[in-house]
C-alpha cells in the first residue's frame, strides 16, 4: 500500500485552482453520465479533506467503501474519521489493517500519527519502532511527515531514530538531509546538521528546474533553523531570503520569516511576509495564529479571535493547537473581564 496521488486529472485541476469541495461535487454531479465510481468518491473526499471538510470526506470514502472494500480506501477512512473527531474508530480500523498486513508500513504509519497526535506516546512506542528498522519504500513523504509530528511533540530523538533509515536509503535527498539535519540539531549535533546542509546545498548551489526549487529553498530553510537556535538571527533571515530566492512560493520559509519578523518588532515586514505565505498556502494554521498574534498586538481582539478560531479550524499540528486555545483561553478570559 503506497499513497499515490489518485485524483482524476480535471478533479485535480479544480483543488489546484482553488475550487471548492461544494463546487467540485456539483461539477462531478452534473456532468457524470453514470453513478460515480469508488474513484470519484474518493477524489471528491481527498478534495474535502484538503478544505478541513473532514465530515464531507468520512461520508465520501464511506460511499467509495460501499464500491470497493479497498484497504486504502479504509486507512483514509480512519485518517479523515478521526480528524473529523473520532479517535478511536480511526485506531480500531487502523489496527485491523496492521494485523492484516503487517509488513506493510503505512497502517503504522497512520496508527502512530494519531497516537503521537493525541499524546498516546506509550501506545505509539511499538509502531515507532517497527518503522525505525522497516523498509521506507515507497513510504518517505509518509515518514517525514511523522518524524515532524514527532518533532513537534517533542520527541526529538525518537523522530531521529526514524530518519536515519531514510539517510542511509536517500543520503541526497534534499527534503530527508533538511529534516535529518534538524532533527540532528534538536538533539545537540549542531555541527553535523551544519555540514549536512551545507554539503548538500553543495550539490544544489541554484535550482536547475522548476522541480528542484523546493528542495533547494527546504535546504536553506533547516539551516535558518539552525541559525535561529543559536541565536544567530541575521544568518537565519538571511538563509530565509535565499530560500524565497530559489522558490518564491516555498510556504515553510514565507512563514519561518513572518515569525522572526515579530520576534524583532518589524511588524509590517511580518504582515507582508505572512500575507505571502497565506497568498500561496491558504489555509494554513501557523500563518493565521501568527496574523492573528499581530492582530492582538495591535489591540483587535475581535479580529484576532476570528483569526484563531480560523486556525483551529485548519488541522493545526499539536505544538500550534495548544498555542492556540491558549490564546482564545485568554482573550475569552479577557472578553468577560470588560
Amino acid at each position: 500500500m503506497t499513497r499515490a496521488s489518485r485524483l482524476f486529472p480535471t478533479l485535480a485541476l479544480l483543488a489546484a485552482c482553488g475550487g471548492s469541495s461544494t463546487r467540485t461535487v456539483r461539477y462531478v454531479d452534473d456532468s457524470r453520465r453514470s453513478p460515480p465510481s469508488s474513484y470519484e468518491h474518493y477524489a471528491i473526499a481527498e478534495i474535502m479533506a484538503a478544505h478541513h471538510d473532514h465530515a464531507g470526506a468520512v461520508r465520501e470514502l464511506s460511499r467509495a467503501l460501499g464500491i470497493d472494500d479497498d484497504g486504502y480506501l479504509r486507512l483514509r477512512f480512519a485518517e479523515e474519521t478521526a480528524a473529523n473527531g473520532s479517535l478511536r474508530p480511526a485506531l480500531e480500523i487502523l489496527t485491523g489493517l496492521v494485523a492484516a498486513s503487517p509488513r506493510d508500513p503505512l497502517p503504522r504509519i497512520a496508527r502512530a500519527r494519531l497516537y503521537v497526535g493525541a499524546a498516546r506516546y506509550r501506545e505509539a512506542r511499538a509502531d515507532l519502532d517497527w518503522l525505525a528498522h522497516a523498509d521506507a519504500a515507497g513510504v518517505e513523504q509518509d515518514l517525514l511527515g511523522l518524524a515532524d509530528l514527532m518533532a513537534r511533540s517533542n520527541l526529538d530523538s525518537d523522530a531521529l531514530s526514524l530518519l536515519q533509515p531514510l539517510m542511509r536509503r536517500s543520503p541526497h535527498d534534499p527534503l530527508v538531509v533538511a529534516a535529518y539535519a534538524e532533527a540532528l540539531a534538536m538533539t545537540g549535533h549542531a555541527a553535523a546538521a551544519t555540514e549536512a546542509l551545507t554539503t548538500e546545498l553543495a550539490r544544489h548551489p541554484a535550482p536547475t528546474a522548476r522541480a528542484d526549487a523546493p528542495e533547494t529553498a527546504a535546504l536553506h530553510t533547516a539551516l535558518a533553523y539552525i541559525h535561529q537556535r543559536q541565536g544567530d538571527t541575521d544568518q537565519a533571515i538571511a538563509e530565509l531570503g535565499r530560500a524565497i530566492a530559489a522558490d518564491e512560493t516555498f510556504a515553510p520559509a514565507l512563514t519561518a520569516l513572518g515569525h522572526l519578523y515579530m520576534g524583532l518588532g518589524r511588524h509590517p515586514e511580518a504582515e507582508e511576509t505572512l500575507a505571502r505565505a497565506d497568498t500561496v498556502a491558504p489555509g494554513t494554521a501557523e500563518v493565521h495564529y501568527y496574523l492573528a498574534e499581530l492582530e492582538r498586538g495591535r489591540g483587535q481582539s475581535p479580529r484576532a479571535e476570528e483569526l484563531l478560531r480560523q486556525a483551529l479550524a485548519e488541522d493545526p499540528p499539536p505544538d500550534v493547537r495548544r498555542s492556540i486555545e491558549d490564546r482564545l483561553r485568554e482573550l475569552g478570559a479577557l472578553r468577560a473581564n470588560n
